[in-house]
């Protein structure tokens, strides 16, 4: 919970990882593709709620490649992450074969009835 409370006090952060993606995809009312401030992918997908519709759902948080996993591992090792606990945060992401996975994961998300 660390990281993500160091991160989010960070309004750079919040930006650039929240504010454009979610932007991007309502403006093009379709799925959008990012790496987060961990290198994983994640999307961005547009949805209604209601008369909401300027809203999207942040989701993926997925290592698709070893080299992603590498990577992240390297900077819990020895880079900026060194004084987080790599096994909660790497407990948390998600293993995906590519983006189409992602992809997949975000329409189910778009199917979803909105609850009221």
């Amino acid at each position: 919970m660390r990281l993500y409370n160091r991160l989010l006090n960070t309004s750079g952060f919040v930006i650039r990882f929240v504010v454009l993606p979610t932007n991007r995809a309502v403006g093009a009312n379709t799925i959008t593709h990012y790496r987060c401030h961990a290198g994983l992918q994640c999307f961005a997908m547009p949805v209604e709620l209601g008369s909401q519709s300027q809203l999207a759902v942040i989701g993926g948080r997925a290592f698709v490649s070893s080299s992603d996993y590498r990577e992240l591992a390297e900077r819990f090792r020895s880079g900026d992450l060194q004084d987080l606990s790599s096994d909660k945060f790497v407990s948390q992401c998600n293993l995906s074969r590519d983006e189409a996975d992602l992809d997949h994961a975000a329409l189910r998300v778009a199917k979803q009835p909105a609850s009221s």
